[in-house]
């Protein structure tokens, strides 16, 4: 652990105190505004926007720094002032989140596996001392193209800007023409900042997605480890034999949705009990156990498909299996993240209405 970061020192992955202590003062701040505010509105912005750092992978940061070369050489010529009000305020950005998206599209497997090193680096690897970006990794590239043709970093706008201030000083109107024109070019890295405090405030949210994502992809195994670990392993056995309990209780709450409601099995002081409205009420289903339904029909589901994929497993192609092989990891990443999810939200909801 190192007291703050450096370029080399968050791109390797080494946490720094400085970090941490931003960490703890980002959720502060959120916080603090959702009190003064009276709405969550802010921390529900900030979690959506989160993934579009999680799921970011070294060739999607490298597709949008090649993007950076096109919008470089745009930037000159004839009507230049236009160009970069385009090309560097809205141009930049709209290219990251196109090609995260992309990248996320065409390759969600490796958006998964790249999720605990994003969340380490984001949330406890940067800190001040590491210079905000427009394109993502956009100071480690620069670093290691120094001579490239490319956009400038935010360390290099700073001190071109500096030293042409200098140089003015004499002329103030030419000075205060020089620093507006300084604010204008920095402003499309205050979007930058605020996501880097966004992130920290809201990543506490995503580390049950980092844990799974870790859990499921943290090591490479060939075929057939993944189906046989659905089918022998010991977690999933009793993955399975909680499912089955739980797809008891569904079919019977089945025959109590149509006949009953919650004023006839619970006592009237504790119906607007918020326990009650969420967990025990057997007149509607919620949403939690919608997603457990999902969740135990997919374990029986990977359970029946892994065994019938590995009888015929010399039949099949090694494509075939590869398929398989990523169909099953994200079936299982996405079941381990539901349940986490709901474990959560219910001890939240346990805790709230004894408070």
């Amino acid at each position: 652990m190192r007291l703050h970061s450096t370029v080399e020192s968050a791109y390797s992955g080494q946490i720094t105190i400085l970090a941490i202590m931003e960490y703890i003062f980002s959720v502060f701040i959120y916080f603090a505004m959702t009190i003064y505010f009276h709405t969550y509105l802010f921390y529900y912005i900030a979690i959506l926007l989160a993934p579009f750092s999680l799921l970011r992978t070294n060739r999607s940061s490298f597709h949008v720094w090649s993007g950076g070369y096109t919008i470089r050489s745009l930037l000159s010529g004839r009507r230049l002032l236009l160009k970069f009000i385009i090309l560097w305020s809205i141009g930049a950005p709209l290219l990251r989140l196109l090609t995260l998206t992309n990248d996320v599209i065409k390759h969600p497997i490796d958006a998964i596996k790249s999720m605990p090193e994003s969340w380490l680096r984001q949330a406890l690897c940067t800190d001040m001392y590491y210079p905000p970006e427009i394109l993502p990794l956009e100071n480690v590239y620069a670093k290691q193209h120094p001579l490239a043709t490319r956009l400038p970093i935010f360390s290099e706008v700073v001190h071109t800007f500096m030293e042409n201030a200098q140089s003015m000083k004499t002329e103030k109107k030419f000075a205060i023409v020089h620093y507006v024109i300084l604010i204008f070019v920095l402003m499309p890295y205050i979007p930058s900042i605020t996501y880097r405090i966004t992130f920290k405030s809201t990543s506490i949210v995503y580390i049950p997605l980092v844990w799974a994502s870790y859990v499921i992809y943290g090591h490479k195994e060939p075929w057939p480890y993944i189906p046989k670990r659905i089918i022998d392993g010991k977690l999933e056995k009793n993955m399975r034999t909680i499912s089955g309990f739980l797809g008891i209780l569904f079919l019977c709450k089945l025959g109590l949705v149509p006949s009953s409601s919650i004023s006839n099995i619970v006592p009237g002081e504790f119906l607007h009990n918020i326990f009650t409205q969420n967990i025990i009420r057997t007149n509607t289903w919620s949403f939690w156990q919608l997603v457990l339904g999902t969740n135990v029909v997919l374990t029986f589901f990977i359970y029946y498909a892994a065994d019938r994929l590995i009888s015929v497993s010399n039949t099949i192609s090694d494509k075939t299996k590869n398929m398989f092989n990523n169909i099953f990891s994200i079936i299982v990443f996405f079941r381990w993240s539901i349940s986490i999810m709901v474990i959560l939200y219910l001890i939240i909801v346990a805790i709230y209405s004894v408070i």
